[in-house]
């Protein structure tokens, strides 16, 4: 079985290289006209490894100084070229540029761009820039640019044996050898690829015998795989499987980002925009109402070559051009017509020095020039002029762009006083969509807009439903002037709903969707199912009781503290039909005497893992889908045993219980970001802290007195309360844990004490 599990974390590593660089060109960059300075600095990010040096055994980077020594920094501008270029980190530290304003981009590499390496990578950062009058600073992100792969092993110790792990592409396979595996069982050792043009998996292969010497093998494909990505590697192995002799191996591929953008080393064709030498932005309609248009000149910038650039007309466009779909490269009849009309063309192709992959990449520039006469003698429309553009590169990469003109006022096209922000991140924003509610954002974009919010939907259906902006906030960016909140209410839970923009006046064309939260079902929370399992006793092997079929402790859902009573021969937790909500049984935990002390009848979502002489050792929590309860739902009854019995020296832990009292019984539930270890053993005792940095909600009911009607069941809702860190962490465990004798923990309480619970459920 082979299970993918995508993982979303922040920036594994980032390493700041903050200082400025050496340059190696010095000629003049600008002619007559406005200067700013530019203050330099790079940053490699993701994947620099760490290891202990120095005297007094701080942290370096051990490949930090060679890969910054060799930091190619170029600073080019549009219809120049290079304008400086900086090679290392040595000198020129706080050492300004002198630029003459306007647009730039800045370009860096590092490392060697090898096909498959253990050691060898690669980084590269793009990145366009605006230099403005005095003092400007900007640090270029210089991401690394391989796919990281690597294998962990520590799961199935002494279960395996001669594993090897083949992994790559078409240009280039490395192999992790049985040694270099059993070596590094942790997975520290990283393979790391180029991705060659048009090549998007990795095929992967891991061999090698289970314990009873049977050969095993896996192999598969991870699709579209990505760069800045570490693809763990993860082999488990089924403890059901392992008393026949072998082990059952899963594989789980873990995929973690080690930074948040996507990075790309070369775009799909990319197009830019001027007028009257001034940058356009090609996704704006111009306006051509007064028929006086200057020339615009529209350039398509394919990585790899050119393969095809198609043109994509509008209707209005068939009474002046008839080109509509055509392939313009090497159709001079095509580019002749263009230029009768008055659009020059011109192609002009080459070698892209930085490399990016393993070879100097082709480069097509395709320029269109748009001349004033053929711009201004377009007939009057009531819609806009749409000329298309379709390029495909040499590695099969799209891009499409349009140059729109709208040459009379009902083709001008209503611009957007509102629009959607992205949606929150659920790794950063966990609680903003939720199973009944979600908190969505909008972007204030005129400074006219009024009575905004959002429309919403359920997917399928046709009327929108209007809410109103609650409140609004300042901009952080220079695109938008502010952002609007919204709260949507009384939603469905596991649904797809659409939602839009609106303001006065307007209302966004834009359809975009969310998925409210899909409620957990508890497993086996009816309790109607129990099985046995075999678990070895100072006094021997005894059969103990389980809640749930599997007969299998670690794989069913619920645990108990029979395994720690069976010991004494008792049985604290069993079904029972005295008392039901619905089927035919309920859990029955009923607290015991044993040893002259007392053992509290306990349930809890996890496992017994061993009694530690008379003391248990317990498992609390199990994998949850991550969702955002209210509360906990269950019918209960409980009756509470006096005559209370303290131990020695626990009088302190256990409140306002006293000797000799009435008992208390409790449920409590929590949800974590991990599993609990619980200890009761007084030299290493380690129990439950719902202040734990783990613990993201929690709640608890406590029973001092008799709960429920005599002989049935009564429900209780146990309200969950979310704590600061739940803002920004998604929960991935759910701890339950009840018990007749509250304090059972401490071994105190009364061995008359009995609780019944049947039916949990998570309510939303």
């Amino acid at each position: 079985m082979k299970i993918f599990k995508k993982l979303f974390y922040t920036s594994a590593v980032v390493l700041g290289v903050a200082m400025s660089l050496q340059s190696c060109v010095s000629e003049s960059p600008f002619e007559e006209g406005r200067q700013g300075t530019l203050l330099l600095s790079a940053e490699l990010r993701g994947d620099i490894t760490k290891v202990s040096t120095r005297a007094e055994g701080t942290s370096a980077d051990y490949d930090v100084e060679t890969l910054s020594n060799n930091l190619v920094v170029y600073i080019q501008k549009e219809n120049v070229g290079v304008i400086r270029k900086f090679i290392g980190l040595e000198s020129l530290q706080g050492t300004s540029v002198a630029l003459q304003t306007g647009q730039y981009v800045i370009e860096g590499w590092t490392g060697d761009s090898v096909s498959a390496s253990f050691d060898k990578k690669f980084y590269y950062g793009y990145q366009a820039i605006d230099v403005k009058e005095g003092n400007n600073t900007y640090s270029l992100k210089c991401d690394i640019a391989n796919v990281i792969a690597s294998v962990n092993t520590e799961k199935v110790a002494g279960m395996v044996k001669d594993l090897s792990f083949e992994i790559g592409h078409t240009k280039g396979k490395l192999l992790f050898t049985p040694e270099m595996i059993e070596n590094d069982r942790k997975g520290e050792k990283k393979a790391y690829f180029m991705m060659p043009n048009g090549v998007k998996s990795l095929h992967y292969k891991i061999e090698g015998k289970s314990g009873d010497g049977t050969p095993f093998s896996k192999e598969g494909d991870i699709e579209n795989a990505l760069r800045a990505h570490d693809y763990q590697f993860v082999l488990k192995a089924d403890p059901s499987e392992i008393t026949q002799g072998g082990a059952l191996i899963d594989l789980e591929i873990v995929e973690v980002p080690t930074i948040d953008e996507e990075v790309v080393v070369f775009p799909g064709p990319t197009y830019k925009a001027w007028m009257n030498n001034e940058k356009l932005n090609i996704n704006d309609q111009l306006i051509n109402t007064s028929g006086n248009l200057s020339e615009v000149s529209v350039r398509v910038l394919a990585y790899g070559g050119l393969k095809n650039l198609k043109l994509s007309l509008s209707d209005n466009f068939s009474s002046v051009l008839s080109l509509n779909g055509k392939d313009l490269v090497g159709n001079n009849e095509a580019l002749a017509a263009l230029k009768a009309k008055g659009i020059r063309t011109n192609l002009e192709p080459g070698d892209y020095v930085a490399v990016g992959s393993e070879e100097p990449v082709k480069v097509d520039e395709f320029w269109f020039t748009f001349t004033p006469e053929f711009l201004n003698s377009l007939p009057s429309s009531p819609e806009e002029y749409v000329f298309g553009f379709d390029a495909v590169d040499g590695r099969d990469l799209a891009g499409k762009a349009s140059l729109r003109i709208a040459n009379s006022e009902s083709a001008i096209e209503v611009q957007p006083s509102v629009g959607p922000a992205p949606l929150p991140n659920e790794e950063n924003e966990p609680m903003a969509i939720l199973a009944t509610s979600a908190t969505l954002r909008g972007y204030i974009l005129k400074d006219d807009a009024a009575n905004y919010g959002i429309m919403y939907r359920e997917k399928g259906t046709a009327d929108w439903t209007k809410v109103g902006a609650t409140s609004t906030t300042p901009a952080s960016r220079a695109n938008y002037l502010g952002v609007y909140e919204v709260k949507l209410i009384n939603l469905k839970p596991g649904t797809t709903y659409e939602y839009k923009c609106y303001a006065d006046g307007y209302e966004d064309q834009v359809v975009n969707t969310f998925v409210t939260e899909t409620p957990f079902i508890i497993p086996d929370a009816s309790f109607e199912d129990w099985s046995t399992y075999k678990a070895s006793t100072m006094l021997g092997t005894k059969t103990v009781t389980l809640p749930g079929s599997t007969g299998n402790k670690l794989s069913s859902y619920w645990g108990s503290g029979n395994e720690g009573a069976a010991t004494a021969n008792m049985t604290l937790t069993d079904k029972s039909s005295d008392m039901i909500h619905t089927g035919t049984y309920s859990a029955c935990l009923k607290s015991k005497s044993a040893m002259g002390m007392i053992a509290a009848g306990n349930i809890f979502v996890g496992h017994y893992v061993e009694t530690d002489g008379t003391n248990g050792v317990l498992s609390l929590g199990r994998e949850y889908n991550g969702s955002h309860p209210k509360s906990l739902k269950v019918y209960a009854n409980y009756r509470p045993g006096g005559n209370v019995t303290v131990k020695d020296g626990n009088q302190e832990f256990i409140e306002d219980m006293v000797k000799g009292g009435t008992d208390q019984g409790q449920i409590y539930v929590a949800l974590t970001t991990g599993t609990y270890e619980i200890r009761t053993n007084p030299e290493k005792r380690k129990l439950f802290d719902k202040n734990d940095g783990s613990v993201l909600a929690y709640g608890q009911v406590t029973w001092k007195e008799a709960f429920g009607p005599d002989g049935s069941l009564q429900p209780v809702e146990i309200q969950l309360e979310y704590n600061e860190r739940a803002q920004t962490k998604k929960p991935t465990h759910l701890v339950i844990v009840c018990s007749a004798s509250k304090f059972g923990d401490y071994f105190c309480g009364s061995s008359s004490s009995v609780m019944y619970l049947d039916d949990f459920e998570l309510i939303y």
